[in-house]
């Protein structure tokens, strides 16, 4: 078999996801051996999780912080108008954290919920107070969580880009 984008050299390897051959050349481009089409494909593939991931939590935030600055500065809109947008950006950050760790915890766990009524049973009581334990957790973890989310996308978009300028110096290599 020969190389499919070097028909003239023979292949050493196999594109691991279409199978195309590879000659030497084109299967040490990159880390696996991988044809430039098929690594173009994965890394769109990882913009695009990448940018799925971090939606949800750039949508809270903006909506919790938006809503803080409306409630902050409603009285009087015009008077220390810098200290309210950082104090919205901190309570957004902290409550869109709280509440996108409710989400995820809740997807993972099941409901959760607390029971107000009287007569609690032991089942009763131990389901309420790990709906209480999760709830106290996203508002302590959440935060932190929001941090991580937002350094793993940085950190994905910039390996995304390299991969990207990669591709691009191979293609006009050939």
């Amino acid at each position: 078999m020969n190389c499919f984008f070097h028909p003239e050299e023979v292949s050493v390897a196999q594109c691991i996801d279409c199978g195309k051959g590879l000659c030497k050349d084109c299967a040490g481009k990159y880390a696996i051996s991988i044809c430039d089409n098929c690594n173009a494909n994965r890394n769109a593939i990882d913009k695009k999780q990448a940018l799925k991931s971090f939606i949800p939590s750039l949508i809270l935030f903006i909506i919790v912080s938006g809503a803080v600055l409306f409630i902050a500065s409603y009285p009087t809109p015009l008077m220390a108008f810098i200290p309210r947008i950082v104090f919205s950006i901190f309570i957004g950050w902290f409550f869109a954290g709280a509440i996108r760790r409710l989400f995820r915890t809740r997807s993972k766990t099941g409901s959760t919920y607390v029971k107000t009524t009287s007569g609690l049973d032991a089942k009763d009581f131990f389901n309420s107070a790990k709906g209480v334990f999760w709830i106290f957790g996203a508002v302590f973890i959440g935060p932190f969580e929001m941090t991580k989310d937002l350094i793993i996308f940085i950190t994905n978009i910039t390996k995304a880009r390299k991969v990207d300028a990669l591709i691009k110096a191979n293609k006009t290599d050939n």
